[in-house]
């Protein structure tokens, strides 16, 4: 689960995501980016925006058992 925050009075444009896992030695093992229509269920939302003064919960799923994984980072952004 990711929690993505508004602290502004209007909404703005949902941001794309760059989802990077990591191996044992800190090693790049997958990058994905991740654009709002492929994290967002509800095509309303994305149109409407990220509510004004909110936060809102992303849940990603991802199959990664066959991966030896250590750890992620995130980054958002405006393609």
């Amino acid at each position: 689960t990711l929690s993505l925050h508004d602290a502004l009075p209007i909404s703005t444009r949902w941001p794309a995501m760059e989802l990077t896992l990591t191996g044992p030695s800190n090693a790049v093992v997958v990058r994905k980016v991740l654009l709002p229509s492929q994290y967002l269920e509800n095509p309303r939302a994305q149109a409407a925006g990220m509510p004004p003064n909110s936060e809102q919960p992303i849940d990603l799923l991802l199959e990664t058992s066959d991966l030896n994984l250590a750890g992620y980072s995130v980054a958002l952004f405006y393609p």
